[in-house]
């Protein structure tokens, strides 16, 4: 007796999924890129579709399938888009979106002092495409190199652009570096005792300071002078390298 064993093969919802359009898919795909506007967030790709089968559907990255070949609201970044044709072949593309925009990556500040405009800003720009200008006052004037000096002390807004006008901005305060010294005197007497010019910094900080022209320096916190009569030039400067002069009768 013979027996007829017969062995079906049941093949259910398969695709056929081959990387860069290889055979037998019958289309392939290029990618037109719109990259975005200084928002950031407003890219696209278009997908442009040769041969195949239609109608077709894209997906990207993963996502779900749409009929339309346009992804929208695209921001910086790798994508990978599949073409599913009408036959279930599936052609992978890669695009990438290239623009990032500008922005302030990091500030130095540095105070300013009593005197003199010493204040300023160092900045770190990244992303756009370079050729970056910088504003200290809001976009009125501009500068292609940083750091921005002579700046006094209070509010200032800054402004960076690229070379497509695309703009980041920051608020700022540039500080006073205080030193104001606590001097006071005594006088000198007719006996002979030498009078005396007594120094304090109520503020901590480090400081060099003379009263000599800077024959001899100190830097202690507080100090007393033994000197005789007369005027007496007081020079101090700070850790910022603010300079301040206070004249000193005794």
């Amino acid at each position: 007796m013979k027996v007829l064993i017969i062995i079906v093969f049941l093949v259910i919802g398969s695709a056929n999924v081959y990387g860069g359009g290889a055979p037998p898919c019958s289309h392939t795909a290029i990618a037109n890129v719109t990259e975005p506007t200084c928002v950031g967030n407003n890219g696209s790709i278009e997908v442009i579709v040769t041969g195949g089968t239609a109608p077709f559907q894209y997906n990207i990255n993963g996502g779900a399938n749409q009929p339309s070949n346009v992804f929208s609201n695209l921001s910086f970044g790798g994508y990978t888009i599949q073409i599913i044709d009408a036959s279930s072949c599936v052609y992978t593309l890669q695009s990438v979106v290239n623009y990032k925009p500008v922005s302030i990556q990091s500030l130095t500040l540095s105070p300013t002092c009593k005197d003199y405009l010493a204040g300023a800003v160092n900045i770190m720009a990244q992303d756009g495409n370079h050729l970056y200008e910088y504003s200290i006052d809001g976009g009125t004037t501009w500068q292609s190199s940083t750091p921005i000096q002579g700046l006094n002390s209070g509010t200032y807004n800054l402004v960076i652009r690229d070379g497509v006008g695309c703009l980041d901005d920051s608020v700022i305060q540039i500080g006073y570096s205080s030193i104001d010294p606590i001097i006071s005197t005594t006088n000198e007497l007719c006996d002979g005792t030498l009078g005396a010019i007594y120094v304090s910094f109520p503020i901590p900080g480090s400081f060099q300071y003379t009263i000599d022209g800077g024959l001899t320096t100190q830097t202690t916190a507080t100090n007393t002078y033994s000197v005789v009569g007369g005027d007496y030039s007081f020079q101090v400067t700070n850790a910022v390298g603010c300079l301040e002069t206070v004249s000193v009768f005794v």
